[in-house]
């Protein structure tokens, strides 16, 4: 009888999810994109000038017999997308929200590459981004953050998990700031890049594989634990401050 009943469960599941249509809207006229959401955020990148929610990633909010005619409420927005997610335009700007709880399914969302973004996880979940070449600001109030494939400019702070950052390349247009208070910061990068970095780590270290040329010896200060040097020729600066934790810069193999 179990068996049966899974399998049961299991046809619905299929049929909803074969009927379930994607969720896109035009990003013409938007120049940022504004994510915050309970859950687990996911941000890929994709070829196209479109906000995309695929349905075979996200869970659709299907109703029951019982709620049918019916919407679901939300003391934090409408869900208008069917995806458990609130999807507004303030003038240049997209706001998304997901509305769903903590312990939901990721959201998962594809943005095109060249987009700004800012990205909060407001409860025990992570950040994952993958593939752009735009201003990205993540903040996440206890979860880990994964940047990976990305150009900056970003700014990024965590109050409890790790940070890891993958640059693909580095844009030398704005100064970057990544902080951390309990967790790991671990940044990777090119041999060839040039930046200038200040690195403070007041309970941890800070390790490299880069050749850091210390701009003054006064820099280094043992009370504080902080240093500041230029990478090649030097460049765009980086901030990196972790109050508890270590700091990892790595070069990109």
């Amino acid at each position: 009888m179990k068996n049966k009943i899974f399998t049961i469960v299991a046809l619905l599941i299929i049929t909803a999810t074969a009927f379930a249509q994607d969720y896109s809207m035009s990003l013409e006229g938007i120049t940022k994109v504004i994510i915050s959401s309970e859950t687990t955020i996911v941000i890929k990148s994709h070829d196209t000038s479109t906000f995309l929610i695929k349905a075979s990633e996200n869970y659709r909010d299907i109703n029951s017999e019982k709620s049918k005619g019916l919407k679901k409420i939300s003391g934090r927005g409408n869900n208008n997308t069917d995806y458990g997610v609130e999807v507004v335009k303030q003038g240049t700007s997209l706001v998304v929200k997901g509305l769903r709880e903590r312990r939901a399914s990721n959201l998962v969302i594809h943005l095109p590459k060249d987009i700004n973004m800012s990205v909060e996880s407001l409860a025990n979940n992570d950040i994952y981004i993958d593939g752009f070449n735009a201003e990205i600001e993540a903040v996440n109030h206890h979860g880990d953050t994964v940047l990976s494939n990305i150009t900056g400019p970003i700014v990024s702070e965590n109050g409890n998990g790790n940070i890891k950052v993958i640059f693909s390349t580095l844009n030398q247009s704005y100064p970057m700031s990544i902080i951390a208070n309990n967790g790991d910061i671990d940044i990777t990068m090119p041999l060839d890049a040039s930046t200038t970095i200040s690195a403070k780590t007041p309970r941890g270290e800070f390790y490299s594989d880069f050749d850091i040329k210390v701009i003054n010896e006064n820099t280094i200060r043992k009370n504080n634990r902080s240093i500041k040097g230029v990478i090649n020729k030097g460049g765009v600066e980086i901030n990196l401050q972790n109050l508890k934790g270590n700091i990892y810069l790595r070069q990109l193999k």
